[in-house]
């Protein structure tokens, strides 16, 4: 499951919005190189299938140990 990978067990409270496998279906069937997703306080990027999935997460200030907050280049010209 794409959500319990790098999140700590205490925080997997979030993983029902991360996704579900409906939007991982659709996502597969659409075959895209990388797929942007948001609204999580974790980092993630991984590959799986051939997709890089990434989410660059701000979250709050509390929250540096989990956050980049920078902006992450995914895509260059």
């Amino acid at each position: 499951m794409l959500c319990l990978l790098g999140i700590p067990a205490k925080r997997r409270n979030v993983c029902p919005v991360l996704g579900s496998e409906a939007l991982g279906l659709q996502v597969k069937q659409l075959s895209p190189t990388i797929h942007v997703y948001g609204h999580s306080h974790v980092n993630q990027a991984i590959d799986l299938d051939g997709i890089h999935y990434v989410i660059n997460a701000f979250a709050y200030p509390s929250e540096s140990h989990i956050a980049r907050k920078q902006v992450k280049c995914i895509f260059e010209i």
